[in-house]
């Protein structure tokens, strides 16, 4: 694997991105809403539990943050500084994603373990505001995907911000070697023709693969299984 996650990739993207950085990859005790935190304390631990399960050959993209009850409040708190408000969403996710309990094993976490795309890098697309000087990340978050289009339609230099700091998250922090293959979560993504055209700018190398968002009505369990089982088989058929 060209962009494997070693102990120093693994350091960076949990000193910069801890917030935002989460990967398909669930341990077999994970409950609730959300998977189990993929954290370790040393080199030792990480060469014990995670080398070997991790990489960035494939990344999986969102496109914002969803508002849960503690981004609400957090939004809400108009007395925190940048550093006060990233350490609050340090505390509300870290290292961690919300596809555990009943969403991981109805959509990404049973549809894909066991494949290539198992143990992929997981992050969000709009996540830059336009004044992120430092790429810290501050999120983007709206209640659904309808909710960013008059934002996106008010400040379109979004979008060149967050495909730069994308570039910048996955070579820089991530530490890729080269354009990853990416799979799009949801339709709201999938349908934009800025981010595409974007895309094909910036990782001209990459291929994009759509699939459902994890609350997709009328989608269960089968249904995701059978769009990771044609992801997969297109993957094979490039190769």
């Amino acid at each position: 694997m060209t962009n494997t996650i070693t102990w120093e990739n693994y350091k960076k993207i949990e000193t910069k991105y801890p917030h935002i950085a989460s990967f398909a990859y669930w341990t077999e005790e994970h409950k609730g809403n959300k998977a189990e935190p993929l954290l370790v304390a040393n080199e030792e631990e990480f060469h014990e539990k995670l080398e070997g399960k991790l990489h960035a050959n494939v990344v999986i993209v969102g496109l914002n943050f969803g508002i849960s009850n503690g981004i609400e409040a957090l939004l809400l708190d108009k007395e925190k500084n940048d550093d006060e408000f990233l350490e609050a969403l340090k505390g509300i996710n870290y290292m961690s994603n919300q596809y555990g309990g009943s969403y991981g094993k109805k959509a990404l976490n049973d549809s894909f373990k066991g494949t290539c795309v198992e143990g992929a890098y997981m992050t969000d697309f709009f996540k830059f505001n336009s004044d992120d000087k430092e790429w810290k990340a501050m999120g983007i978050a709206t209640k659904d995907g309808s909710g960013l289009k008059p934002l996106l339609k008010d400040s379109p230099e979004l979008y060149l911000k967050n495909i730069e700091g994308l570039k910048y998250e996955l070579y820089d922090i991530v530490g890729i070697k080269e354009d990853p293959i990416f799979i799009f979560l949801g339709s709201d993504l999938n349908n934009d023709r800025e981010i595409k055209r974007l895309m094909t700018l910036y990782f001209p190398n990459s291929s994009i693969y759509k699939f459902s968002h994890y609350q997709r009505p009328g989608f269960g369990k089968k249904q995701f299984k059978e769009e990771a089982d044609l992801i997969i088989s297109q993957f094979e058929k490039k190769d």
